[in-house]
């Protein structure tokens, strides 16, 4: 049976799948409306060495965003990447009729 290592879990927490999968999970648990900090899911993932995944958290962040599965806000608007500076929040598209919906 295989026992995996810390290099291995370390390795497994930090895949792309693994950190996109750990923001959609933390952002369902929210309420609605509500949003989860980029360093939620870097913490969720390594604990106390979570700085060193702080970019990663957020290139997953982004491509879920242009999946359409998250938005991502700052200071409560919806961003791009491209313009985005700065400290930024995930959460949930609204539904409109059954459709996820951002105002930009």
């Amino acid at each position: 049976m295989f026992t995996p290592n810390d290099d291995t879990q370390a390795t497994e927490m930090t895949r792309p799948e693994t950190i996109e999968n750990t923001i959609l999970e933390l952002v369902n648990r929210r309420a609605a409306g509500s949003t989860i900090c980029p360093s939620e899911v870097a913490r969720a993932l390594t604990g106390d060495d979570w700085r060193d995944l702080m970019s990663s958290v957020t290139d997953a962040a982004w491509r879920l965003e242009a999946s359409g599965l998250v938005i991502i806000l700052k200071r409560g608007r919806p961003v791009s990447r491209n313009s985005s500076r700065g400290p930024v929040r995930i959460g949930l598209p609204r539904k409109v009729g059954g459709t996820n919906t951002v105002c930009k």
